[in-house]
């Protein structure tokens, strides 16, 4: 790995908004350009290598061609399938795990499957077969319906995989996920450290049933180890990392943080690995640090949107516990990088800590601090954009997300349930509007 960070010229600070501009609304125009180039890199259609060296490295195995693929109006429908293994035994941990090991933040060490890695790639470049088809058959779970009582299913996807040679490992666990909204991703950047961990309760000292933990993770943007904010689990720190993970994992793109030019490759997958990968000149990487930077600019200015409306939804959000975890509102510092000073309100409806949502969302896949049932509470900004819900989609409305939420959630489930039929409706309005 090559442990540098991304020149300084290349990372767009957060910039300071001007007393009279909306709060979350809009892209400030000193970054508008900047923004431009990254939806370009974004929509980008890579092929494989050799090819033009722009957009060459492609694979060989892959799940998209573009980040806009995974990332459209209809994301909700698309599922990638994540899988982890015990790390074998007697296998030295790398760096990272060997700090997070001795801090007491990783109870068990997991890798990839040995054979297929971190993820099945259900597409191949020409002359390579795909590591496996995907396919979903549906389980339903009767609950009762808010306000009358009446008995309905909530549905859960579960997969099943026809692999093209070799098995998973003993004790292989996989899950799946659903790309996430692009929605305001910058304003969480712009939470410090401090404000995350500040609000931890691990072992619910205030008693009031919400212990939230943060995913201590390893940024190789930051070279530290600081609070996860991105991803289903916490998993990545920056949206850089982020980035890069997906860039690595989705399409099978080396960059600076990620630098295997075979992506999520294993090596047992010689044939995927004799061919041939992207990149030009002494800096390999199919993805160059200026289109990382860029692309992790758009993802964080994309979706904007204005401030929530007051009025019977957000006091019925309230009432109901919501906010206890999705944070209605926080103020965060304006970058002094930016030329700003003071600081900013933002909405970002989520405390970026891991809860306990209970055996009904929890997978098999625990991934750094985070057990099976653990996830990070999910930004709600955009809510009203999504055509699927939960990091499966298994939710077809906002209704059936909230219904499928236990554990930490469970007594705001409940509330939630209570309501009348008018309340509700007014609730998951104003929900829609976010």
């Amino acid at each position: 790995m090559r442990l540098t960070a991304i020149p300084l010229l290349l990372l767009p600070a957060l910039p300071a908004l001007a007393a009279d501009e909306p709060e979350s609304g809009g892209i400030p125009a000193a970054i508008a350009a900047d923004v431009a180039s990254g939806r370009a890199v974004f929509e980008r259609v890579w092929l494989p290598a050799p090819g033009p060296a722009e957009t060459d490295g492609l694979g060989p195995l892959f799940n998209a061609a573009s980040c806009a693929e995974c990332h459209a109006a209809d994301a909700g429908a698309r599922r990638v399938l994540r899988l982890s293994a015990p790390a074998p035994e007697g296998e030295p941990p790398t760096e990272a795990e060997a700090i997070l090991a001795g801090r007491g933040d990783l109870p068990a060490i997991r890798r990839g499957d040995p054979q297929f890695g971190g993820q099945i790639q259900d597409r191949a470049v020409p002359g390579l077969a795909p590591e496996a088809v995907l396919s979903l058959h549906w389980e339903t779970t009767p609950v009762a319906a808010p306000g009358d009582g009446s008995a309905i299913a909530l549905r859960r996807p579960v997969p099943a995989l026809d692999l093209g040679a070799g098995t998973l490992a003993p004790g292989a666990a996989m899950s799946l996920r659903t790309a996430p909204r692009l929605a305001g991703l910058a304003l969480l950047e712009a939470i410090p450290d401090a404000a995350i961990l500040a609000r931890e309760d691990p072992l619910d000292a205030d008693g009031d049933g919400i212990s939230g933990r943060a995913n201590l993770v390893w940024s190789g943007a930051r070279l530290a180890v600081v609070p996860g904010r991105f991803g289903w689990k916490a998993t990545e720190a920056t949206l850089r990392d982020q980035s890069a993970a997906a860039f690595s994992a989705d399409m099978g793109l080396s960059s600076f943080l990620r630098p295997a030019d075979a992506g999520d490759c294993t090596a047992l997958q010689t044939a995927c690995l004799a061919l041939p990968g992207g990149g030009e000149g002494p800096a390999t990487e199919e993805v160059s640090d200026a289109d990382l930077a860029a692309v992790a600019l758009y993802a964080g200015w994309t979706g904007l949107s204005r401030p929530p409306e007051d009025g019977p939804g957000a006091a019925l959000f309230a009432k109901t516990g919501c906010g206890a975890c999705h944070l209605p509102e926080m103020q965060v510092p304006q970058p002094p990088a930016a030329g700003g000073t003071g600081t900013r309100h933002i909405h970002p409806f989520t405390d970026l800590l891991l809860h306990d949502m209970g055996p009904g969302l929890a997978d098999s896949l625990p991934a750094g601090r985070a057990t099976g049932a653990e996830w990070r509470t999910a930004p709600l900004t955009g809510l009203g954009r999504a055509t699927a819900f939960l990091h499966d989609g298994r939710a077809g409305t906002i209704a059936e997300a909230i219904l499928w939420h236990g554990g930490e959630a469970a007594a705001a489930r409940a509330r939630f349930a209570a309501l009348d039929a008018a309340d509700r409706d007014r609730l998951l309005d104003w929900l829609a509007g976010l």
